[in-house]
């Protein structure tokens, strides 16, 4: 079946692309961006893996949130509460208030950073695994709170270190795997800045080690780390136990997607650009990728670095570079050169042709069975009492209670 509404948003948010691509005007930004933010809050809480069981929590539907009997993280608990005795039970203005607040910061990265606007809100459903925001609400509420003090950080504004690691510390007491990503990002900040060729060649050989390792169990690599039970990460520590998949079956295109729109990016993103912090993160979310895709969460671990992807390849259209021309060497004898701002605007086009394609027939050919539970889309006025998040993947559906069973 075709899910119609994520085929009609997705044709909606090309159109304002076109709109503005001459004109980048922010209204054009303003209407994305309320596009997205409407079709998030007014979609039926069954829409997306674990949104029927945050939906009933933070509503007071129920005083607990899944089968797992681990206590949650206290800010997330401290949100509950917020949230019941603030907004007693409105379930619409709680999906209003979760999208707002796991959004608010990307905006503003978006806002201050990309060259353009309303493509990188289109780029966030077509080069981004855009349905860990349908899905994992404490982890995006984390996320959220350390893209504040990234963007702090990226502004060079005073204080900015302590900023940084404030923002991150609060974030994990939402979802324990923002400590990880901080400091990763610390890292990624003191790492040597690499030359065009360097970051072509880490994701070209991250991947095809990747190809390589998937003969192996990769688990055995994690064994050592897990018998430690580190409680400070304990949620990370699940997501490696219970959710190991052996992608032997995937394909070849599945697995270098992400290094190929990572090397288009930077083959032509300008020179000013290779050094970015935001450039090392998104380089880096692909090398982790490739080096642990058996890993079936791996895109819930990485995504608040793979994000950045939506930002830095607008870079390729800073207005400018536009004016400058480049020259490519062929077989070191004949040289062309081509105006950039030609070349760059048709790449820009084939591209996202490409990308919006697959998405197309993603939602055309959607599994309604699929643990994501992403399909199909309601809305929040529509009877979804048949909606797989309930009758299949449900307390009471067979999936739910043999999950571990039917992964393996």
């Amino acid at each position: 079946m075709i899910d119609w509404p994520y085929v009609i948003l997705i044709l909606l948010l090309l159109i304002i692309v076109v709109f503005a691509w001459k004109n980048q005007k922010k209204k054009y930004f303003y209407f994305a961006s309320a596009l997205v933010f409407l079709f998030l809050t007014l979609r039926a809480p069954v829409v997306g893996a674990d949104t029927w069981n945050y939906y009933r929590y933070l509503t007071g539907l129920r005083n607990w949130y899944n089968e797992d009997t681990r206590e949650l993280e206290p800010l997330f608990l401290f949100y509950r509460g917020l949230m019941v005795d603030i907004v007693q039970g409105k379930g619409l203005v709680v999906m209003a208030i979760n999208t707002f607040v796991s959004f608010v910061f990307i905006y503003k990265l978006v806002d201050k950073f990309s060259c353009n606007k309303t493509l990188s809100v289109l780029l966030f459903f077509l080069i981004f695994s855009y349905n860990t925001y349908f899905v994992a609400l404490r982890q995006t509420i984390g996320l959220s709170i350390l893209f504040c003090g990234i963007l702090y950080f990226a502004e060079n504004k005073k204080h900015k270190w302590i900023v940084l690691i404030g923002c991150g510390v609060i974030g994990y007491y939402f979802h324990t795997s923002v400590i990880v990503n901080l400091i990763m990002l610390i890292g990624i900040y003191f790492l040597p800045t690499f030359n065009r060729k360097t970051l072509i060649f880490l994701m070209a050989g991250t991947m095809i080690v990747g190809i390589v390792l998937q003969r192996f169990n990769f688990m055995v690599f994690f064994d050592a780390y897990l018998s430690l039970q580190v409680q400070s990460t304990e949620r990370l520590n699940t997501y490696l136990e219970n959710v190991y998949l052996t992608q032997t079956n995937s394909s070849l295109n599945v697995l270098g997607r992400p290094t190929i729109i990572g090397t288009i990016i930077v083959a032509f993103l300008p020179k000013k650009y290779l050094s970015h912090w935001f450039t090392k993160i998104y380089v880096s979310s692909i090398c982790a990728y490739n080096l642990l895709y058996q890993l079936g969460f791996i895109s819930r671990i990485i995504m608040g670095f793979s994000i950045f992807g939506i930002i830095i390849f607008t870079w390729i259209l800073d207005k400018e570079e536009l004016r400058n021309n480049f020259k490519i060497k062929f077989v070191f004898i004949y040289r062309f050169v081509f105006r950039r701002k030609q070349f760059v605007n048709w790449l820009a086009v084939i591209f996202v042709a490409y990308f919006l394609r697959a998405y197309i027939l993603a939602q055309i050919d959607s599994d309604l069975m699929a643990s994501g539970c992403m399909h199909p889309y309601q809305f929040w006025y529509e009877d979804y009492s048949k909606h797989p998040s309930i009758t299949v993947w449900g307390e009471n559906g067979w999936m739910r209670s043999n999950r571990v069973k039917y992964y393996k």
